[in-house]
């Protein structure tokens, strides 16, 4: 049976046999098919991954003990293209309830990062319940992601009845 097998950067052409994959030839591709169901135990890709795109998703109880938190660490250079955020309850009696994502550096704590989000563009936690907010990302430099920043959440206000909460932020590599 002949199958074709895409890696970034390569594409193996070939054939299995005894649950074996035989290399015939290869080309530059840049997605990852396997034209029909093979069991792999591993991968090995290499090359550059620039551009692509991977989700960071945060599923947290927003209570006052969780209100400023930091959710990842940035282990290359990534740039935060998109923020999305649900909640099964929304908050309903606290007051100025805006959810903010931030960039940390350093030693910088949460509350005290470069904010990823227009202050127009913010996450409201009083929003409808189950309904997908969309934050407006900045367009500065602060988006850019260094190895070692942190991303972390900043309610400004303060949570009672939040509940059900998901976070996705999506951040590319540079």
């Amino acid at each position: 049976m002949g199958l074709i097998h895409k890696l970034k950067g390569k594409a193996y052409f070939g054939k299995v046999t005894a649950n074996k994959i035989e290399a015939v030839s290869s080309a530059t591709v840049d997605s990852l098919t396997v034209s029909s169901a093979l069991s792999v135990a591993s991968i090995d890709v290499s090359g550059d991954m620039s551009g692509a795109k991977q989700q960071v998703a945060v599923n947290m109880p927003l209570t006052a003990e969780v209100i400023d938190h930091i959710f990842f660490i940035a282990n290359d250079t990534y740039k935060v293209t998109d923020v999305r955020e649900v909640h099964a309850t929304a908050e309903t009696t606290s007051t100025g309830t805006t959810l903010q994502v931030e960039r940390l550096q350093g030693t910088e704590a949460p509350g005290g990062g470069d904010d990823l989000l227009e202050s127009s563009g913010t996450i409201d936690i009083k929003g409808a319940a189950n309904t997908i907010q969309q934050g407006i990302v900045v367009s500065s430099t602060a988006i850019n992601l260094a190895v070692g920043d942190r991303l972390g959440i900043v309610i400004d206000g303060g949570t009672n009845e939040i509940a059900g909460a998901q976070i996705t932020v999506e951040i590319e590599k540079l």
